[in-house]
Order: structure tokens, then C-alpha cells, then sequence
């Protein structure tokens, strides 16, 4: 599948449906894959890589928030329980933490869609773990 040489067009899809996955989550990347699956396996692969990322990325996101916010929420419950005038440290510890890890995680997921954005750009067919085997297996 690497041997055949790579259009500059399948190059610019392949790096739109990285780079529009960032604004637009998984949205681009569906669309892209559904219109260019048959026309191009680069492309498809990249697309569907992106998209099996993004979901990755919302499975590791939506858990990482739902303790958050359980964590604050039950903090905040406790606290009204107590009517003390402390502040409720677990609220504030707990969005601190939950906020740290989406931004972390927002700015790792910026960083693989820009590393591959380029590597689609420029030909190539990089495999991310977990699910570059999953993309490869699909288009073959």
C-alpha cells in the first residue's frame, strides 16, 4: 500500500481531516472518509485514523469530566451539610484537577493532530497506537 505514489490532493485531504478534527471534532473526518474511502486508501486511512482518535480522545475526555464534576459536586454536598465557613476545598481541588487534565490532554491531542497533519502532508502513512492498525486493516 506504500509503494503507490501519493496525489497532491490526497495529500491536502488527508491533512484537512487532521487539522479540522481540532475545530470541528470528529465531524471533518467522518464526512471526509464517507466521501473519499473509495477514491483514495491515503486518504481513507488518514481520515479514518483521525476519527478513531477522536473517539479515543472522547472516551479518555467524558470519564475524566464526570469524576470532576462528582468529585466537586460531592464535595459541594458535604459542604452544605457541614454549614461551616470553610470553603469547600474538594470542589475547588476537584475542578483544579479535572481542568488540569482537559488541557493537558487538549493540548497532547493539538500536538498529535499537528505531527500528523504534516506526516499526511508530506506522503506518509503513519500508524498511531491503538488505532493506526485498526485504520490500516479498514482500507486495505
Amino acid at each position: 500500500m506504500n509503494e503507490t505514489p501519493v496525489s497532491s490532493d490526497d495529500k491536502t485531504w488527508a491533512l484537512m481531516a487532521w487539522l479540522l478534527g481540532f475545530f470541528f471534532g470528529f465531524i471533518p473526518a467522518l464526512i471526509i472518509f464517507i466521501v473519499m474511502r473509495e477514491k483514495s486508501k491515503f486518504v481513507g486511512f488518514h481520515a479514518l485514523q483521525a476519527l478513531f482518535w477522536h473517539f479515543l480522545y472522547i472516551a479518555v475526555m467524558v470519564p475524566i469530566i464526570l469524576i470532576g464534576f462528582a468529585v466537586g459536586f460531592s464535595s459541594l454536598v458535604g459542604f452544605s451539610q457541614q454549614h461551616s465557613g470553610e470553603p469547600p476545598v474538594g470542589v475547588i481541588v476537584g475542578f483544579v484537577v479535572m481542568l488540569l487534565f482537559v488541557v493537558l490532554l487538549g493540548f497532547a491531542n493539538l500536538i498529535v493532530m499537528i505531527v500528523m497533519a504534516v506526516k499526511a502532508s508530506g506522503g506518509a502513512w503513519p500508524e498511531l497506537p491503538l488505532v493506526g492498525r485498526w485504520a490500516r486493516r479498514a482500507v486495505e
